[in-house]
């Protein structure tokens, strides 16, 4: 896990008989470290009506929520280090 980064990712699913490899179209996602996760969480979940998309608990001291709208090319990934030091 990182600090702020941008992540953008294809992936392939499994063509129907008879045509080739379909791809996603790229997912930017932006990563942005914070201290208060659940009130900034809260924030972005009913200021501007995202979705929670997914979240995680203890990948390596960080905690995390993704936010956006489902099937957008975009997500926010906030995160927090358990141990409080700021992200690098």
């Amino acid at each position: 896990m990182c600090g702020p980064c941008l992540v953008g990712a294809w992936s392939v699913r499994r063509p129907r008989a008879g045509a080739g490899p379909r791809l996603n179209p790229p997912v930017l996602r932006v990563a942005r470290p914070t201290d208060r996760l659940a009130e900034v969480t809260r924030f972005y979940l009913e200021a501007f009506g995202f979705e929670r998309l997914a979240s995680f608990r203890d990948h390596d001291g960080w905690d995390g929520e993704v936010l956006g709208q489902p099937g957008a090319a975009w997500h926010l990934e906030l995160v927090s280090r358990h141990d409080g030091t700021p992200a690098a």
